[in-house]
């Protein structure tokens, strides 16, 4: 595969103005196609608690941050908390291990220039909410790969099991946002997949691009809808799992295993 070399953008406002240039579009063909996916996810694995999640958990006082509420307030309160201290830039080539430990070591705290993009949001993410007891794994959403003019949409979130709604739902840690239908339950992403097939949008909650409330009408056509004909993760949260080489643009770990619904 050749080698794409993406410069990051000089300011978070700048990457505002290249987002805000890609093209909408309301077909629903892109998400009409299921794959075969070559192997099943192991759920026991998914979200297994190991060591990185005990230094992370004390390092960063997650247990504070959750509060002691539901949850879902526990995990919101975590991804605002992500949110409001990294910045998002789905352009970053930014180089870390595909852990929550060393990710907010690369970007807690710092610069636009230490953005991190949507993959390692979500594993962050993920692995901050395992440190308080809470299951999370990331997704990675593919498009249908445009055979014209050979681009694809990619975008990757998290979902959290919330015992409370005896459910798994899907949140964008990237946006800050979680999605429902219109009587307010919150989705899965198959759930998502299927309101759009329907012809119906999903409610956006607590919606922050890097904390603007920018782009927010393009944000459900670029990032969600375009992004939901290849649905899948990794086999299993191990650093074996987890961990590969060569981490860049054009170089994205496959996500290949049916998720567990």
């Amino acid at each position: 595969m050749k080698n794409i070399n993406i410069k990051m953008p000089k300011d978070k406002y700048e990457y505002y103005d290249i987002i805000a240039k890609a093209a909408e579009t309301d077909e629903l063909k892109d998400i009409g196609v299921e794959t075969k996916h070559r192997k099943t996810a192991n759920k026991n694995k998914l979200y297994t608690f190991r060591k990185i999640h005990r230094e992370l958990k004390d390092k960063y006082d997650l247990l504070d941050i959750a509060g002691s509420d539901g949850d879902l307030s526990k995990a919101v309160n975590i991804m605002s908390w992500l949110r409001n201290n990294t910045y998002y830039c789905g352009m970053s080539t930014n180089i870390t291990a595909d852990n929550g430990l060393d990710i907010l070591d690369t970007c807690f705290g710092k610069d636009f220039d230490k953005a991190i993009n949507c993959r390692f949001t979500a594993i962050a993410f993920a692995d901050c909410l395992v440190a308080v007891g809470i299951k999370a794994y990331p997704v990675a959403l593919l498009s249908y790969k445009d055979k014209e003019n050979g681009g694809f949409a990619c975008h990757l979130m998290t979902h959290v099991f919330l015992p409370e709604m005896n459910k798994w739902c899907l949140f964008d840690p990237s946006f800050n946002v979680y999605f429902c239908n219109e009587k307010g339950s919150l989705l899965n992403v198959f759930e998502l997949r299927k309101l759009f097939l329907n012809g119906q949008h999903p409610i956006v909650q607590g919606y922050s691009f890097n904390g603007e409330d920018i782009h927010k009408d393009m944000y459900v056509d670029i990032f969600v809808k375009q992004c939901l004909t290849n649905i899948s993760t990794w086999h299993d949260n191990s650093m074996i799992g987890r961990t590969y080489s060569r981490m860049n643009f054009a170089f994205r770990k496959k996500f290949n295993c049916k998720l567990p619904e």
